[in-house]
């Protein structure tokens, strides 16, 4: 069955993968504003800059590290996600009606620590989809006291 253009753009919302191709020429130009030569004075290059940053995010998340954004990233990676979420993967599901559980075994510092990594952006999108499966019932575990704390 054919669906029309405005029912195939409803269908696509939100799947970033699906439309690469369409995309693809425009990314492509972004990327071409990025330098592979260090900067006048010995500067590293734009993409050595890039490469460098996603390692020291990487290193940082295997030692279970939360990332640390100045205000102006934070404002930026807000702005992005704002400008381009049509074409992102959503980050947030729907509340329904019912209340939702805590996970058990879960402990609360945990479950802040999951909520501070999907506001700061960094669940990569093939992750995402199992995280938001169980979203409201970590943000219930969240707002639990610590068991911890004296």
């Amino acid at each position: 069955m054919a669906l029309t253009f405005p029912q195939l753009n409803m269908h696509l919302k939100g799947r970033g993968q699906i439309l690469y191709p369409r995309l693809k020429p425009q990314l492509d130009a972004a990327f071409a504003n990025l330098s592979s030569k260090p900067g006048p004075k010995g500067e590293p290059s734009d993409t050595a800059k890039l490469i460098k940053d996603h390692e020291d995010r990487e290193a940082a998340l295997a030692r279970g590290e939360l990332p640390q954004f100045s205000a102006e990233q934070l404002e930026r990676q807000k702005a992005y996600r704002i400008m381009f979420g049509p074409y992102l993967s959503a980050q947030r599901t729907q509340a329904d009606q019912r209340p939702a559980q805590p996970v058990v075994g879960l402990p609360p510092e945990t479950a802040r620590a999951i909520i501070a990594f999907a506001d700061a952006g960094l669940f990569p999108p093939d992750i995402w989809p199992d995280v938001s499966s169980q979203w409201r019932q970590i943000q219930a575990t969240a707002v639990l006291p610590d068991p911890t704390a004296l």
